[in-house]
């Protein structure tokens, strides 16, 4: 362990006294910072903790140097990777912490010991000194994991679910749970009291559409959903049956759909209905040119929303349910028409009961 976390003990200290904390405006490949380093908003982290007085950004540096000192005197290995990763956690959630509490405009919580800390003048984004900082601890915090005996000590396998872990909370439980927070929020402070009457709002629950109206947000959200899955296995279904039930001719081209929500990012079919049917779009041109069919923006409400829901998860429920399928014997529905069932019968009680649990 004591190799890798110096190593990555070096990396942090690079990132934390050699590179731009905040994002930079020239850019960082252009390296226009570089001359800046020591002073101005390009300036590392350790030039701000010591040329401005920015306490609160001190907390990576503190880390890297009790880490340093506890892989160089403790001796036991366990207590060694025992510290190292509460060290490094604590140094993750502290830069975290002041990276929530100092805004641009300056504290937002805790404001009497940011400002004791050198929050007054606010911060921006973090940049590549940031990031590269926090990768390091994070990776130190995982290799002190595996040598604590977690994971069979693979520190590669821990490391990666680290890094994966971390991405999701940053860009997954981070962005909702702000969110959600928001919702307890009035007047710079939070309230419980506020919560309820905002959730049982009618603007969000309202009904209207079904007397002529608009519906409310969820009310929208619960019937694209019911319809997006309903519609989803039943194309997917259709889709297993042709291709384990039929002769069809094509079926390698219905095993490319259970690639396509792998390799194409989900802003790709938006684009694409976009490009065909927007007011501008080549069909809606070419219907337009044909058919005389006056040009709307139909694609960007709830129809839209809609077909490319079901354009995204068609292939993962033929995913799914192309193994129920062939899982279910073949024989079954053979006997079932030996019966003199029709294909009608044999679905609807032989076939059907069969996939339902799938």
């Amino acid at each position: 362990m004591t190799r890798t976390a110096v190593l990555w003990l070096l990396v942090g200290a690079i990132g934390f006294c050699l590179m731009p904390w905040y994002m930079t405006d020239v850019g960082f490949w252009s390296f226009g910072w570089v001359t800046q380093i020591t002073s101005g908003e390009n300036a590392s982290a350790l030039a701000f903790v010591l040329g401005q007085g920015r306490l609160y950004l001190a907390a990576p540096l503190i880390a890297f140097v009790l880490i340093g000192v506890v892989l160089a005197l403790v001796p036991s290995p366990v207590i060694k990777a025992r510290l190292t990763v509460a060290i490094a956690a604590l140094g993750l959630f502290l830069s975290a912490l002041q990276g929530l509490a100092v805004v641009r405009s300056g504290p937002r919580f805790m404001t009497e010991l940011f400002l004791a800390l050198g929050g007054e003048s606010g911060q921006g984004g973090i940049g590549a000194g940031a990031l590269v900082t926090l990768v390091s601890l994070l990776f130190i915090l995982t290799t002190a994991f595996s040598s604590a005996g977690k994971a069979r000590g693979d520190a590669f396998v821990i490391g990666l679910i680290g890094l994966i872990i971390s991405l999701v909370g940053v860009f997954v439980f981070f962005p909702v749970a702000h969110i959600l927070i928001r919702a307890f929020e009035v007047d710079g402070g939070y309230s419980l009291t506020e919560f309820f009457p905002r959730f049982f709002s009618s603007d969000l629950w309202g009904l209207s559409c079904f007397i002529g109206g608009t519906c409310g947000p969820a009310i929208n959200s619960v019937i694209l959903a019911i319809m997006t899955g309903t519609s989803t296995v039943l194309l997917g279904l259709a889709f297993a049956l042709i291709f384990t039930r039929t002769d069809f001719k094509a079926k390698p081209l219905l095993r490319m759909l259970t690639v396509i929500p792998i390799i194409t990012p989900p802003f790709v079919i938006g684009l694409a209905l976009i490009l065909l049917f927007g007011r501008t779009g080549a069909a809606t041109q070419l219907f337009s040119d044909l058919f005389g069919i006056e040009k709307t923006r139909w694609i960007y409400g709830f129809g839209g929303v809609y077909l490319a829901q079901v354009l995204s998860f068609t292939p993962i429920a033929f995913l799914v349910l192309i193994g129920v399928v062939e899982g279910i014997s073949p024989s079954m529905e053979e006997a079932s028409q030996t019966l003199d069932a029709d294909r009608w019968q044999t679905f609807r009680y032989v076939s059907l009961p069969l996939m339902r649990p799938g």
